[in-house]
């Protein structure tokens, strides 16, 4: 393994990951502060927190399959719910969990989960929910001198004296983050044993796709996908596709840093169902982990991995005794037992809208749009069909910049065929037809095109006429889009030392609020509906809630809509998260394929996973 960029495409490398930050400022940034508020208020764009998405409405089938006409939302159980109208489009970006549900509940998913549940069958797909994959992940940990993460988190009086240092000098405990990381492959962890235990993947390849489809009972079309997944996977292991990521963690208690053990190709495979046709209901999440032995290896194996980076120099002179559950684990049947009561999420789950064909079990195509729908898509990571070695924020935002210039490419319009033709020299000459064939074009072009046609012979007064209105009001858009972009770039200049700066400059200008819905029925700007463009309609019978102020970490209510004038992305910071700990349970002693879950977790291959 080699020093290197992780951009480059070669992920066996250790390198210093890219980190979402607001690069004026080098304060953490997220979708909000990169997308949203340097947009500024627009009247087509209507956000409302605290909302859930019920269901989609359906209507009449197209040739294209099934038309969903709108989306009904609620914000809790029991209350009032309302309905937006779709005239184009119905966009999921619910995340591996939020999108497979909507969709399940939506009557759009497995027919015998529908029928089982007693929701009308829309679409008959049964890999809505399948080929649900994550980022299996541990650690092993030691002591060292001097202070960590956790004397921060667990220490009140600690926090508020580095936050005020932050605050007046960008120093201390707050400014750290965990930036440097490493990808190593199968034979940087297995070494000289790596090409044996890969010809034995290899071989029992077939007898692993059996055992799956039968504890998991998968679609034949799902297992199929799962087929050309698994060859790719070992085509990932002969090849050096980094299979880990190593990476240090210093919330391993006070005193102690730990190394993470983040497997990237797992082979096991989970799934989600709902299980009721409510979103209120929690679906059934079984994510699997470890039901397949080889991940077990792998995991074993990057355990040991851990352990020799420890050991050596320089890290050896920080690192002082292993510890944690680890320590006492020397023969494989321990190790192998410590992964099984230890593994955690990675909290990078894909997969389960997966862009596959649909012989393969896919969900979504390669404009990702719904199989047997005629405008439905999912945009989040919920499509990635198999497991990348990286995090997924970055595939997150290409997924959704994608997405996006997809659907903006659906309905921009279509330039009518050139009159002229090209030389094989490179230059047009122009090819004039008769009247006839003028009239036989323009009848065979758009609405559009055909006004503007009828429009270019009205005479030479009224074109000018028309040419000055037009430029008049471009130059009064304009100017009024000029003031709002000062205040924007001034909100955002590299100059800006303090991250509450961008909010207060916003602030003072006089730029418009968004639309908050629902206010006046439909008399202001502040208007009950959001057709400005035509795009939605919102109908309720009770106003929500008026505008207000919403700090950073403050609880969002119900039908509150995102004002970026007093939203402050910057202004509170977060303490970091405390990670997840299983419940700690005696394991009984087994090898590297025989080992006894954590109680309250699914036995591989059963369907009674954990309820999220």
């Amino acid at each position: 393994m080699k020093k290197g960029d992780l951009a480059s495409g070669d992920t066996n490398v250790a390198a210093i990951t890219p980190s979402t930050l607001n690069p004026s400022n080098f304060t953490r940034s997220n979708s909000l502060a990169g997308y949203i508020t340097p947009a500024g208020p627009r009247k087509n764009l209507v956000i409302l927190t605290g909302m859930q998405a019920t269901g989609l409405v359906w209507g009449s089938k197209s040739n294209g399959g099934a038309v969903a006409t709108g989306v009904n939302f609620a914000a809790s159980a029991g209350t009032q719910t309302y309905s937006v109208k779709a005239s184009k489009e119905v966009i999921l970006c619910g995340g591996v969990i939020g999108s497979a549900q909507l969709l399940q509940v939506s009557g759009v998913g497995p027919k015998s989960l529908m029928d089982s549940l007693r929701i009308q069958s829309v679409v008959d797909l049964p890999g809505v929910g399948q080929n649900l994959q994550d980022h299996e992940a541990t650690s092993v940990t030691w002591s060292v001198d001097g202070a960590t993460w956790a004397d921060l988190a667990g220490n009140a009086t600690l926090q508020e004296e580095q936050l005020a240092e932050y605050r007046e000098s960008s120093t201390g405990l707050w400014t750290y983050i965990n930036e440097a990381v490493a990808y190593p492959n199968i034979q940087d962890i297995m070494g000289t044993s790596a090409e044996t235990w890969i010809s034995t993947v290899s071989s029992q390849l077939s007898s692993a796709l059996s055992s799956l489809s039968t504890a998991q009972s998968l679609d034949s079309t799902v297992l199929k996908g799962i087929t050309e997944q698994f060859n790719v996977q070992l085509d990932m292991l002969r090849n050096g596709v980094g299979q880990l990521e190593i990476i240090m963690t210093m919330l391993a208690g006070a005193g102690n840093v730990g190394i993470q053990v983040a497997q990237q190709h797992a082979w096991s495979r989970g799934e989600l169902r709902i299980s009721s046709a409510s979103v209120w209901d929690y679906p059934t999440i079984n994510p699997n982990y470890l039901s397949n032995g080889w991940d077990v290896d792998i995991m074993n194996a990057g355990i040991k991995f851990v352990r020799r980076v420890g050991s050596t120099a320089p890290m050896s002179s920080y690192l002082k005794t292993e510890g944690g559950g680890t320590s006492g684990a020397t023969t494989d049947v321990a190790i192998n037992n410590y992964v099984a009561n230890a593994i955690a999420t990675g909290y990078h789950p894909i997969g389960t809208c997966s862009m596959l064909p649909l012989d393969m079990g896919g969900v979504v195509d390669t404009t990702l749009r719904v199989y047997g729908t005629a405008n439905v898509r999912v945009i989040d990571a919920s499509v990635m069909p198999i497991h990348v070695t990286a995090h997924t924020t970055a595939p997150a935002y290409a997924i959704a910049e994608y997405g996006a210039d997809i659907v903006k490419m659906a309905y921009w319009p279509v330039p009518p065929p050139s009159s002229s033709t090209t030389s094989k020299a490179g230059g047009a000459t122009s090819t004039p037809g008769s009247s006839s064939e003028d009239d036989a074009v323009t009848g065979g072009l758009s609405q559009n095109q055909r006004t503007v046609a009828i429009a270019a012979s009205i005479g030479g007064a009224a074109a000018v006429a028309a040419l000055i209105a037009v430029l008049f009001f471009i130059r009064r858009r304009g100017q009024k889009a000029k003031a709002q972009e000062d205040a924007y770039s001034g909100a955002y200049a590299t100059d800006q030392r303090r991250s509450d700066l961008p909010m207060q400059t916003l602030s003072q200008s006089d730029l418009h609020a968004p639309i908050i819905p629902f206010k006046d029925g439909g008399k202001s700007d502040y208007r009950m509906s959001a057709s400005t463009m035509d795009t939605a309609q919102l109908h309720a019978a009770t106003p929500l809630q008026e505008h207000q102020h919403l700090h950073y970490d403050a609880p969002q209510s119900p039908g509150y809509a995102y004002n970026s004038q007093t939203y402050n992305p910057y202004t509170d910071v977060s303490a970091p998260g405390t990670p997840y700990m299983p419940p700690a349970s005696g394991l009984a002693p087994g090898n590297a394929h025989e080992y006894q879950p954590v109680s309250g977790r699914a036995s591989p291959g059963s369907n009674n996973g954990p309820r999220i």
